[in-house]
């Protein structure tokens, strides 16, 4: 008899996009607690690194960083949970390139995950 598999397919490079997109928010995170830890006012810290700026507002956090030939900026949305990916183009101004559920994210890097050393 042949079993069929339920497990859906999920490519390598999806899975590694998955996990690359984790590692951008946790790298974010660390650098947001840095700027707050180092005596910056509670509601809006702001805190230059090596990566860009972050500036903290309530709800919102946004990392500008050089992606090379053009500026990256990132936008993590506490209410809504979503991590959103722009790049500046002095043409065209501010163009989306993603907008990512983080609990999906995080899910999907842990179903990555098993099975493997």
């Amino acid at each position: 008899m042949n079993e069929l598999s339920s497990k859906p397919h999920v490519s390598h490079q999806g899975q590694s996009a998955g996990l690359w997109v984790c590692a951008v928010c946790l790298a974010f995170l660390v650098l947001v607690q840095a700027g707050l830890s180092f005596g910056q006012p509670e509601g809006f810290a702001k805190a230059e690194h090596s990566a860009g700026m972050v500036s903290q507002t309530q709800s919102a956090t946004l990392l500008a960083a050089d992606g090379g030939a053009e500026d990256m900026i990132l936008v993590l949305d506490e209410r809504t949970e979503t991590l959103s990916v722009y790049h500046l183009d002095i043409r065209g101004g501010l163009q989306p390139l993603q907008r990512l559920p983080l609990p999906r994210a995080f899910l999907d890097a842990k179903a990555s995950s098993y099975g493997r050393p």
